[in-house]
């Protein structure tokens, strides 16, 4: 018998086991209790061996897949042991899992014979929807995967013996960084999302420099300032990614950003919020003025839809809802500057960064702006010793 995976669970307290008994040709996951040792669960494990385990960052799912299994991946609860849902992605094989750090994405790497192929796949593990998918470059298989602490980016190692960064937001890649001799097996972020650590099949353990080596506060002339922000919009990922790190390092980023991360005004947020609740109105003028309206408002209207959509309205206004949400635009490079920069806000360690945060974050809800500052701040470590 011997452990092929193993896995912590998010509160140190359970530790996810993946067992072959070659004797018995039996395959199974045991879920144990650390402090006792005592086996709480066993999941079964199929015919062929388990290739990839994954928590999900609550403790309260524990994912699973098969070297074979045609895509299968297991969702089991890790409370009561039993399966909770199962996702049939389109990987011929399934070998690497991660969970967002909001726990509201499951990626699922591997191989598989599109041409060219999804490499990873994202999946909604609460509704068991694929949401998006990354496609690869000149490789075909994925065998390792993990999202950065802010959730960012995905990290993922490849059949091309190099590590790819993925723009979570975008889709796009944000770098790729090659090195090893042998495949990559192990893969692990830093704390602070600026450095990645990969160990290989070629006996060696490289760490990489995400920030292109702008670990320390570092001023940028008045010049040099602008031209990062302005690479923040900029399509190509790597140079925005670029353009994050710089801002970071520059102990001026946060008085600029001051200047120009603007909410929405007062007025416009009070017209949202009556446009959203005209959507239930019994007029149908009323209505169809209001459809009108947030469809003309685009992306600034998402956040009052989805709240909106929360709040269980009557049917027929979350079928009007749903369908703004469907026609919604794609994110424009000026929305993804918006989120770049307040990942660098994130990152600066700094309390100028984090306190233009926080005031951004108590906008209005409806407002774009107030909920990616949220999301930000949500996923930010704990201050305690945080700061630089």
């Amino acid at each position: 018998m011997f452990a092929s995976f193993v896995r912590f669970g998010p509160d140190g307290r359970t530790l996810a086991v993946s067992m072959t008994d070659a004797k018995n040709d039996h395959r199974y996951v045991a879920l144990a209790d650390v402090a006792s040792g005592k086996v709480l669960h066993e999941y079964p494990g199929g015919k062929q061996f388990v290739s990839a385990l994954a928590y999900s960052p609550d403790g309260k799912l524990l994912a699973s897949a098969n070297y074979g299994s045609s895509g299968i991946v297991c969702l089991w609860d890790a409370r009561t042991g039993k399966i909770a849902r199962a996702i049939r992605s389109r990987k011929t094989r399934t070998v690497a899992l991660a969970f967002a750090p909001d726990g509201k994405t499951l990626a699922i790497g591997g191989s598989q014979g599109d041409e060219p192929p999804n490499v990873i796949e994202l999946w909604d593990p609460a509704t068991g929807q694929q949401c998006g998918a990354f496609k690869g470059d000149k490789y075909d298989s994925v065998y390792g995967l993990a999202y950065s602490p802010d959730g960012t980016t995905l990290a993922a190692t490849a059949s091309d013996r190099a590590v790819h960064l993925w723009e979570v937001a975008t889709g796009r890649p944000r770098g790729r960084f090659a090195g090893h001799a042998g495949w990559i097996r192990a893969l692990a972020w830093a704390p602070d999302g600026r450095a990645l650590l990969t160990g290989s099949t070629d006996t060696t353990a490289l760490v990489w420099d995400l920030t292109g080596g702008q670990r320390t506060a570092r001023p940028l002339t008045d010049e040099r300032w602008q031209t990062a922000w302005e690479d923040l919009r900029d399509a190509d990922a790597v140079k925005a990614y670029r353009a994050v790190w710089a801002l970071v390092a520059a102990p001026q980023t946060a008085a600029a950003l001051r200047e120009r991360l603007r909410p929405l005004a007062p007025a416009e947020v009070v017209k949202i919020v009556r446009w959203v609740a005209d959507l239930n109105s019994e007029r149908f003028q009323v209505r169809d003025r209001a459809v009108t309206a947030l469809e003309k408002l685009g992306r600034l209207a998402e956040p009052a839809l989805r709240q909106a959509l929360e709040g269980q309205p009557p049917l027929e206004a979350r079928r009007r809802l749903e369908r703004l949400v469907e026609k919604l635009p794609p994110p424009s490079l000026e929305r993804f500057r918006q989120m770049r920069a307040l990942e660098a806000l994130g990152h600066s360690g700094t309390p100028e960064g984090w306190g233009l945060l926080e005031a951004l974050a108590a906008g209005a809800a409806v407002d774009p702006l107030t909920h990616d500052a949220l999301a930000v701040l949500r996923r930010l470590p704990q201050r305690a010793g945080g700061m630089r």
